[in-house]
């Protein structure tokens, strides 16, 4: 009966052992989980409406996309610009694939909205889930950003010629550059990067504008010139200061994507 008895409490413990193991195991794949599916996030923000003087109102606009996540994050999720009226009711939305954010890192995204039918009161950016869109994979370059990748050298604001012909020799300003590239590998589906010069004017954020380069392999250099969409280079007391973040390019999404 003894030996009975110590069988069973032996197949009892075996049988527990077992089932914290599993517990363990599948809290483990939980934490994993929660982390490889944190949202993307925003960041700093801006937007201006302009007049078209049709009837209509056009709205630029620059918005930080950050992912805190360990993974890299592909096209994971969509940036929303909803246009609203003051009762919060939606004019115009729009959105914009997020792109490849490295691990830890961030990007700037800045486009506009056309031809809104009346002027926003306000403009809302939103984080939202897409249908059949990306995901997350290990990181690319574990530990580094896209500005750990790319060298920016000699960076200025300096007098370039005006477009087109110049017979008397015209200037204006724009943020002018060279980008080097210290990355062997591009993620899978991404064959550019994009150079945003970001201004400031008292420590806000007043708009971003990106030059993007093709054809960048390892350890060869291009020359870039950015002409924003929002600040006037040639009047310095439209802004006090700027920063170059380099990046990989975000696209539009199409109707036909968001209907998915």
């Amino acid at each position: 009966m003894k030996k009975y008895l110590s069988l069973a409490l032996s197949l009892m413990m075996v049988i527990c052992l077992i089932g914290c193991s599993n517990n363990n195991n599948s809290s483990t794949e939980s934490k994993d989980n929660v982390i490889k599916n944190q949202s993307l996030k925003i960041g700093e923000s801006y937007y201006d409406i302009q007049d078209r003087y049709d009837g209509n109102w056009d709205v630029y606009y620059s918005v930080e996309v950050i992912n805190p996540n360990s993974y890299d994050a592909n096209n994971y999720q969509g940036l929303f610009i909803d246009c609203q009226d003051e009762d919060g009711y939606s004019i115009q939305e729009e959105g914009m694939y997020t792109g490849y954010i490295l691990a830890k890192d961030h990007t700037y995204i800045s486009w506009y909205v056309t031809s809104v039918s009346e002027k926003p009161a306000k403009v809302k950016f939103s984080i939202e889930d897409i249908e059949n869109s990306g995901g997350f994979s290990e990181p690319l370059a574990k530990g580094k950003k896209s500005n750990d990748l790319f060298k920016l050298k000699d960076t200025r604001i300096e007098d370039v010629k005006n477009y087109g012909s110049n017979p008397e020799g015209k200037t204006h300003k724009e943020l002018v550059g060279s980008i080097c590239s210290d990355m062997e590998e591009y993620p899978e589906g991404v064959s550019e990067i994009e150079v945003i010069g970001v201004f400031y004017k008292d420590k806000k954020l007043i708009g971003s504008t990106g030059k993007r380069i093709s054809n960048l392999n390892y350890k060869e250099k291009q020359q870039f010139n950015i002409s924003p969409n929002d600040v006037d280079l040639d009047d310095a007391s439209t802004y006090d200061d700027y920063k170059i973040v380099i990046a990989f390019p975000s696209v539009k999404i199409s109707s036909e994507d968001s209907e998915d």
